[in-house]
């Protein structure tokens, strides 16, 4: 076992460090985030020397820890009514020397997690072994028929006062989401009624550099290599981004909590990603986050189960819709899941073989994707859908 498995067998040990996390009502999120953190350190602490990573943790002890009392200071801050001085902490976190150098290693072009596809223009068929996979999709609930490009974008800016605080999600500012599938979209938005669906596909059109904060892992899926390498780094990792992993993990830790009380009108569990969506949003090099579902929580593989949030510019709030994201991606008009459902399947010898009945269905989807309603919707975005970024 190398260094770095030998790292994650220590800090998985008992899972108590698995995500994502709930907090006991005894406990409170900010309780449970503190235990998490110290026992983070804690596990540093007891690691042997076996390897470059491992020494680096162990010498650079003194920078995790203080990257957790920034952390817990910038919640307490808010908790005590001054946003200010909570995003100031947010600032000192993120511009800490540890955190800079890790960012570098953290942060993915987006064109790259697209790459290797056909282009949008070509005739040729598509290879039916998921060729159009890491597309984007957007879905929208509506009773109204949703037609316009517009009608699939980010919330218009006129319409703020229906933005509300979610995780990755600051309360008034319209921020555009995807998901890396339609069946992580669903899940996140509460498992609708699929028949008032619309969905759209989405590919990158900007010629720039669209750098994304990578937040698709756990210490569980490094540990099973689940998502590696696509969607981390390219060709495996580096030491440097090895330790870059273990350096962000306790801010990754403060943004994988499931809300104790979804329904409430606060929710003390997002403030600190909220925060770190506002810096974000003001970092001119990193233009959004990508993160794994909290709703999830049995899908780890295949990178069907990633978020993305992308803030509008602060430079680019003129009209209804931010320009630079407009000018980044490039979408398909809202089609209704029941019209896309009429049309033609998947052409395959194998992709729809009998799945016998099972205990763990979700799992199951998984392993079998490409066997999926969702999947076929995917394709048929592809097949069927121009996209565009005229709204």
């Amino acid at each position: 076992m190398n260094d770095f498995d030998t790292i994650l067998s220590s800090l998985l040990l008992g899972k108590k460090l698995n995500q994502p996390f709930n907090s006991p009502i005894s406990s409170g999120y900010r309780k449970e985030l503190n235990v998490k953190l110290d026992e983070y350190v804690r596990r540093i602490k007891g690691l042997k020397s076996r390897g470059v990573t491992s020494n680096f943790l162990k010498n650079n002890l003194k920078e995790i820890i203080d990257i957790n009392k920034k952390i817990l200071r910038a919640i307490d801050y808010y908790l005590d009514g001054n946003a200010g001085k909570a995003y100031d902490e947010i600032e000192n976190l993120m511009n800490l020397t540890i955190v800079q150098k890790a960012l570098d290693f953290m942060t993915s072009d987006l064109e790259t997690y697209q790459s290797n596809f056909h282009d949008d223009d070509c005739n040729d068929h598509v290879d039916k072994h998921f060729s159009f996979k890491k597309s984007l999709y957007r879905v929208r609930q509506s009773e109204c028929q949703l037609s316009k490009r517009q009608d699939i974008f980010h919330i218009p800016f006129g319409q703020r006062h229906l933005v509300k605080t979610q995780r990755y999600s600051i309360a008034g500012l319209p921020c555009l989401y995807l998901g890396s599938s339609l069946y992580v979209c669903w899940q996140e938005m509460g498992r609708p009624n699929l028949d008032n669906l619309y969905l759209s596909r989405y590919r990158v059109s900007s010629s720039r550099k669209i750098n994304v904060l990578n937040f698709a892992y756990s210490l569980e899926t490094l540990k099973d290599k689940i998502n590696m390498p696509s969607m981390l780094f390219d060709e495996g990792m580096t030491e440097n981004e090895e330790q870059a992993l273990f350096v962000m993990w306790p801010i990754l830790a403060a943004c994988s909590f499931n809300v104790q009380f979804p329904d409430s009108s606060f929710c003390i569990e997002y403030i600190f990603p909220n925060l770190l969506l506002q810096w974000i949003s003001k970092e001119t090099k990193i233009s959004g986050v990508m993160y794994l579902s909290t709703k999830t929580t049995q899908i780890r593989d295949k990178g069907l189960e990633v978020n993305f949030v992308f803030p509008p510019t602060q430079n680019s709030i003129k009209n209804d819709f931010c320009e630079d994201l407009r000018n980044t991606f490039k979408w398909s008009r809202p089609i209704s899941w029941q019209i896309l459902n009429t049309l033609e399947d998947v052409p395959s010898e194998d992709v729809y073989s009998y799945v016998s009945k099972i205990d763990n269905v979700e799992k199951q989807i998984t392993i079998n994707y490409a066997t999926t309603t969702f999947y076929k919707m995917e394709y048929k975005l592809h097949m069927y859908a121009k996209i565009s970024n005229q709204v």
